[in-house]
């Protein structure tokens, strides 16, 4: 029997409409694949502005490998200089582990403890591009400048998440 279903499942209850292209109705559903665990993809590129209001160069780098959904390699950074000033931001896996997430991946300092903040680093894919964003705004001190553990930012650094075509390694950036 063949059928088509729009919907969710949250916990245990499953929501949507099912619609049956012939015949009777069906007698199990099952939950498609992890659409995470077939992603594999060797990610990288590399981005260079300069505001010339304010005379800084800003150059913003980008590294990942996916293998069956687990992330293999991640480096990001991004630099910020002018004339006597710099500033930059500087993440790796070393200091992040992959989480569970209902879509895309994350990846995570881990939870807050004491003083300091966190970092969540949440990765999507859609077609050709893929998205990265730095921070949960939604949480507070998660703006992935510093952990409980570390500093990756300097005092003045910020993250800009990143858009990448994963066709041609050109990325943008996406505030």
């Amino acid at each position: 029997m063949d059928g088509i279903f729009a919907g969710m499942k949250i916990t245990c209850f499953v929501f949507g409409i099912l619609a049956l292209v012939v015949g009777a109705l069906p007698t199990t559903l099952s939950a498609a694949a992890d659409s995470t665990s077939t992603w594999n993809g060797d990610y990288h590129c590399s981005v260079k502005y300069r505001d010339k209001e304010y005379g800084y160069q800003y150059q913003h780098r980008f590294s990942l490998k996916i293998e069956q959904g687990v992330v293999k390699q991640f480096t990001a950074s991004q630099n910020a200089r002018s004339s006597g000033d710099e500033q930059a931001c500087l993440l790796d896996l070393a200091a992040l582990k992959q989480i569970k997430v209902p879509d895309g991946i994350a990846l995570s300092s881990g939870p807050k403890e004491g003083e300091g903040g966190t970092c969540t680093v949440k990765i999507s894919k859609s077609g050709e591009s893929l998205s990265v964003q730095f921070g949960d705004p939604n949480e507070a001190d998660n703006d992935c400048r510093s952990s409980s553990q570390e500093m990756f930012c300097s005092p003045r650094g910020y993250w800009a998440g990143l858009t990448l075509n994963t066709r041609t390694h050109q990325c943008k950036l996406s505030q």
